[in-house]
């Protein structure tokens, strides 16, 4: 994992180079080929909703994300190296102080 974080993080600061926050990680690929945009524009709105292809896209989406954050948290839990790599990438590629320090100020200002 490590090592795998390692390799990423050139990634990660190319992307926070030319990305703003909120950032949100795409953690989950439907396994079916299915083109949800297309299948979107032949179909209304309502008839999209309760697709129930849609439906079990939807959980196998919270499934994953599940998934990969109990395998991604346990690995950091065991690793003290990955622990310092994604402070290291908090702390100086996402700005976690700054975002933290003025979320602070303006909460202070506000009374």
């Amino acid at each position: 994992m490590a090592q795998s974080f390692v390799l990423a993080a050139a990634k990660i600061i190319r992307f926070r180079e030319t990305h703003n926050p909120p950032f949100i990680a795409k953690l989950y690929r439907p396994e079916k080929k299915t083109e949800y945009r297309t299948f979107a524009g032949a179909i209304n709105k309502e008839q999209f909703a309760n697709s129930p292809d849609l439906k079990t896209e939807l959980t196998n989406a919270i499934i994953g994300a599940l998934d990969a954050h109990s395998a991604m948290s346990s690995q950091a839990l065991a690793s003290e190296a990955v622990r310092d790599g994604l402070r290291d990438v908090l702390l100086n590629y996402a700005g976690l102080y700054e975002a933290l320090r003025h979320r602070a100020q303006v909460r202070d200002l506000a009374g």
